[in-house]
């Protein structure tokens, strides 16, 4: 599902694989090497976060095979239940759209994972009286998987890319799923079609946090 930042930027939270690029190399003779990051606090510390991709793949039960995702080896490492809740700490300010809304809570006080998950969300609600996070859920593994597997998707048949985030914004069709809803009349979309409206919010241009709100619940 793809998620406006306001107008500022915009955040994809997609049940895919993060790439991880690694910088290193020379110029002019002189060699530099990336720092590594720092590791996580020993503790919880309000407002301090360390990067999630230092806390991922760290599993009570570690997966072994290959990813139908990704098609590689799952990378997991056996871990603890605090290490699981670290990294969704992390990722949840690293990635989530209001990060700035979540309640820093101590993931050593949860028991379960799904339950430290649904705390991190914002509590926040829209001028109509809704939720403003209508987004908030898991699926099991097992559960996700089947569905990929099986070449099930939820969706009409289009893949959007952002090329502009922030107003003016730029949305274009990547491409379409051959006779699909999104391919055949009366959308007849084609790869590169510029998305300009979206229930008659204003893709582009829009400002106000209502019309945010609705070009959010379109895109997902």
């Amino acid at each position: 599902m793809g998620f406006l930042r306001n107008t500022n930027s915009l955040l994809a939270l997609l049940p895919a694989a993060a790439i991880l690029g690694a910088c290193g190399g020379s110029g002019g003779g002189a060699s530099t090497t990336a720092a590594p990051p720092p590791p996580p606090p020993a503790g919880w510390v309000k407002g301090q976060f360390a990067p999630e991709s230092t806390l991922a793949a760290k599993c009570v039960t570690p997966r072994s095979g290959i990813d139908p995702s990704t098609k590689k080896a799952y990378p997991d490492v056996q871990g603890t239940l605090l290490d699981e809740l670290n990294w969704l700490r992390s990722w949840t300010n690293d990635l989530y759209l209001w990060f700035d809304e979540v309640a820093d809570q101590d993931p050593a006080t949860f028991t379960t994972d799904a339950s430290y998950f649904t705390a991190l969300k914002t509590t926040a609600m829209t001028a109509s009286g809704h939720p403003k996070d209508k987004f908030h859920f898991t699926y099991a593994t097992a559960d996700w998987e089947a569905l990929a597997q099986a070449g099930v998707q939820a969706g009409y048949g289009a893949n959007f890319v952002v090329l502009a985030a922030a107003p003016p914004r730029n949305v274009v069709v990547s491409y379409t799923e051959p006779n699909s809803p999104a391919a055949a009349a009366p959308a007849n979309l084609a790869r590169g079609a510029k998305i300009l409206t979206i229930d008659g919010a204003d893709m582009v241009n829009a400002a106000d946090q209502a019309s945010v709100d609705k070009l959010n619940a379109g895109l997902s």
